[in-house]
């Protein structure tokens, strides 16, 4: 698990696209449960996987992260794993 001494927040991801990934994720976004991370702004993101068309659906693995993504990112980022990822829609 991510060490929980290290305190991140305030991380932008941006005007992001990206198609074609082997893994069926949208990508990994992990921190501690005890020291969360906090203003993660994901703001219009697209992820596509080469597994996308094959009626997979496609998700961020997720735990104790807290933030906000526009509408017109794709995939949202959900509940998590932990159940502690909180992302507000913007």
């Amino acid at each position: 698990p991510p060490r929980q001494l290290i305190t991140i927040s305030d991380i932008f991801l941006r005007n992001i696209t990206s198609t074609g990934g082997f893994l069926p994720h949208a990508g990994i976004l992990r921190c501690n449960a005890s020291n969360p991370c906090t203003n993660i702004v994901i703001e219009d993101v697209s992820v596509e996987s080469r597994y996308s068309n094959d009626g997979l659906q496609l998700d961020y693995v997720c735990e104790s992260m807290q933030g906000t993504v526009t509408k017109a990112s794709y995939p949202l980022p959900d509940e998590g794993s932990d159940g502690l990822c909180s992302f507000e829609q913007i």
